[in-house]
């Protein structure tokens, strides 16, 4: 589990704080958000994508993909004999319709992998992602160049977060509440199963620090 901020340094790792990375990333993303990639999770609710997408689209940033393989949710051939398909995330089925009734164009798997690749963008940011690696988050990072600056948000380090810049401790689906969208269209409430971890910060905490550029307010979810 990560438990605090962590930023690499001449190929180290080193906790740093929370204020630290507010004011380093909010900075470089007011800088040039039209250089800035944000990948959202199928992990994350509801409320979460929305304010997401509200807060960053607010600060300029334009160009948003899921940290997810399209072609792993149309599969609906039998999985295993138990699943009825290959995606196993919980919310992929809520991104499409708030990208959809937000109206924000977004970018296709293939389409974020070949503009990472072209060095389109100087900062790629990963959120809300789980204690495994989503298919399709591996195609991504493995594609982005290593003068990107990449921001993972994540509860737990995989091998593959090496490539990031900053790792950032985010909450677990046990210690949030909101609402999900299941495959069959219709939307699940999520109640927090234990309480939120002082260390982690979910999405909102997140968003809302990258506004403030500090870490000073305390956010509406901790």
């Amino acid at each position: 589990r990560i438990k605090s901020p962590l930023v690499s340094l001449k190929g180290q790792w080193v906790e740093e704080t929370w204020e630290s990375f507010f004011k380093a990333a909010g900075q470089a993303i007011l800088a040039q958000p039209k250089k800035v990639l944000v990948g959202l999770s199928a992990y994350m609710t509801n409320e979460e994508m929305m304010d997401a997408l509200e807060t960053l689209s607010q600060l300029g940033v334009s160009q948003f993909t899921w940290l997810l393989d399209e072609k792993t949710v149309e599969d609906r051939q039998a999985f295993d004999g138990i699943l009825k398909h290959h995606d196993q995330t919980p919310n992929a089925a809520g991104y499409l319709q708030i990208m959809e009734k937000t109206k924000t164009p977004w970018l296709r798997h293939d389409e974020a992998m070949k503009k990472l690749q072209s060095k389109e963008f100087d900062h790629f940011v990963l959120f809300g992602l789980e204690g495994i690696v989503l298919p399709g988050v591996a195609d991504l990072l493995l594609k982005t160049p290593k003068e990107t600056q990449v921001v993972i948000h994540a509860t737990n380090r995989v091998a593959l977060f090496e490539k990031a810049t900053w790792i950032l401790p985010n909450t677990s689906s046990f210690e949030k509440s909101g609402t999900m969208v299941n495959a069959l269209g219709m939307m699940q409430k999520l109640k927090a199963a234990m309480p939120w971890q002082y260390f982690s910060r979910d999405v909102h905490a997140v968003v809302f620090g990258l506004r403030q550029g500090n870490d000073r307010t305390v956010s509406p979810s901790g």
